[in-house]
């Protein structure tokens, strides 16, 4: 049966089913052209690979469609308007400046109150002696050395500290001493009392004068200490002391 089967085809029957088979198979799988859109492509079928280099241009996207999460931040350089963006903000950092600078001045004015610094800055002085002095038993009298310092318009407190060494003869004596600025007392009576056989006694003495008014260039305010004896003239003697006057502006 094969054999007459083999006897019927020749070769050019198995060539003529070969081209049959090929133009039937080419006609199927034939795609006419402009044939393809949107409708026959499956959604995500297009991939990167398949997609040229540089194929997609400017031209080609959407107007507004590439977001910032899109872009490399790094790789943009500055755009002309930047420029401006700058030179807006140093003038904003420099309003700011100057804005800050006349708080600090108005804060300055506020607190200086229309006065200078010299006016109202702390200032101090001092001195120091060895004058024997004896004592009056009745009148206040100044004692060593005193201290002039001015007062600026507008005011200032003094803070006064002193300390004097006193001496008297045999027997028991007392002394009294208070510090005055122009003869006006700024501090209390201090009195000691001398026992028979002690001979020397230190006085400390500490005062405050609150919100003097201004002095003129002429007439500074005088600071001083002023003591006088008990019993009799000169039984008790000033030797030495110390004075120390600090200005500070008034209410400080």
């Amino acid at each position: 049966m094969i054999s007459k089967i083999r006897a019927r085809f020749s070769s050019a029957h198995v060539m003529a089913f070969m081209a049959l088979f090929v133009v039937l198979g080419g006609t199927a799988l034939a795609v006419k052209k402009n044939s393809v859109g949107s409708k026959q492509l499956k959604n995500n079928a297009v991939k990167t690979s398949k997609i040229a280099n540089g194929a997609v241009n400017s031209d080609k996207l959407a107007a507004d469609s590439v977001t910032g999460d899109k872009v490399v931040e790094s790789s943009l350089g500055k755009v002309p308007s930047a420029a401006s963006a700058d030179t807006a903000g140093n003038a904003a950092t420099a309003d700011a400046a100057t804005t800050a600078a006349s708080a600090d001045v108005a804060d300055d004015s506020d607190r200086l109150e229309g006065r200078a610094l010299s006016q109202v800055r702390s200032s101090a002085i001092g001195d120091s002696d060895s004058t024997f002095q004896g004592l009056d038993d009745t009148n206040f009298e100044q004692v060593g050395t005193s201290a002039s310092i001015g007062i600026p318009t507008g005011g200032a407190d003094l803070i006064v500290n002193a300390t004097i060494d006193l001496n008297h003869a045999a027997g028991q004596h007392g002394a009294q001493c208070e510090l005055r600025s122009d003869n006006v007392a700024i501090s209390q009576t201090y009195t000691i009392t001398m026992a028979n056989g002690i001979s020397s006694y230190t006085m400390p003495l500490t005062g405050f004068a609150d919100n003097l008014p201004g002095t003129g260039p002429g007439d500074p305010e005088n600071v001083a200490v002023f003591c006088q004896g008990s019993i009799a003239d000169d039984d008790v003697d000033y030797i030495e002391g110390d004075l120390t006057v600090q200005r500070v502006p008034s209410g400080a």
